[in-house]
């Protein structure tokens, strides 16, 4: 695919499922909108936490969408992520807004840590909430992010709990054991929520390297889940399980890993000021 005269790799077959024969699929892209580099947590895994603030351009942002629009470049997903994306809910908003006239059926989606995450449910609608929550503990979260983030109790108030989906990264020491996922499973589960994913780390510093858990750990012989689905592309994997809980819920759970995450098929990010292929990948405009 030619995106403002570059090329971008896309898939043109479908990810392998189980052993399901590959489809032929229509080329699309997911687009990912990273509104800043900044966040006001402090996770030893992570890179965006000390970067001086960068104004997200605006002007760039909707000649991109025209572009999209214009040339019959199908969108399959928009989501917003940082940093922390609701660090400036008014740049959000103008987003947001200027995303629903242009592509009013696109499926839209953002990852937070939870901050201004009660504005975000009064203001916005997302297909699904991404929450950042890496332990059930609320001590031992707060000590993985070292910052004041939503704890069990107020998520247990949230009245979007069907469309959250928990994402927790898989750190040696935290969430590392397959007792550990069904602990952290257990106790969210019981407070409604039915999505969750278990992600191993990037390897994007010596922490991550120091500390990274195979995502695999959820793949060991737990009683009551089941394998849904599994799929591969190049330097990506992931399995899908529905598990059913001691209170008697089907929770759905990925687990994933990335190889590398700067050149990911049909992922276009704009990166605060520019168009990237994936993340911390090559500019395109």
């Amino acid at each position: 695919m030619i995106i403002f005269g570059k090329e971008v790799k896309t898939r043109t077959h479908s990810c392998q499922f189980n052993n399901e024969p590959i489809r032929v699929i229509k080329p699309y892209i997911n687009l990912y909108i990273r509104l800043t580099n900044n966040c006001q947590a402090s996770c030893k895994f992570c890179e965006y936490h000390s970067y001086d603030k960068q104004m997200f351009d605006l002007k760039k942002f909707k000649k991109i969408l025209s572009y999209l629009q214009e040339n019959d470049i199908r969108i399959n997903k928009i989501n917003f992520t940082g940093g922390e994306p609701a660090l400036d809910l008014n740049t959000l908003d103008i987003i947001y807004s200027t995303i629903k006239t242009t592509h009013p059926h696109v499926e839209l989606t953002i990852n937070t840590n939870g901050f201004n995450i009660d504005k975000i449910f009064e203001n916005f609608y997302f297909e699904y909430y991404a929450l950042s929550r890496h332990h059930y503990d609320d001590d031992k979260n707060k000590e993985i992010f070292g910052a004041n983030v939503p704890s069990f109790d107020e998520i247990k108030k949230y009245s979007e709990r069907d469309n959250i989906h928990l994402r927790c990264n898989l750190i040696k020491g935290y969430i590392d054991s397959k007792e550990e996922v069904i602990t952290y499973i257990e106790k969210f589960s019981d407070i409604g929520i039915i999505d969750f994913g278990f992600v191993s780390l990037m390897q994007l510093n010596n922490y991550c390297i120091d500390n990274f858990i195979d995502y695999n750990v959820t793949q060991f012989d737990i009683e009551n889940m089941k394998l849904n689905f599994q799929q591969k592309t190049n330097g990506c994997s992931c399995k899908n399980y529905l598990y059913s809980t001691r209170n008697g819920n089907i929770v759905q759970l990925y687990s994933r890993f990335n190889k590398d995450y700067t050149n990911q098929y049909n992922t276009l990010v704009f990166d605060v000021n520019k168009l990237t292929v994936g993340f911390g990948g090559e500019v395109i405009i």
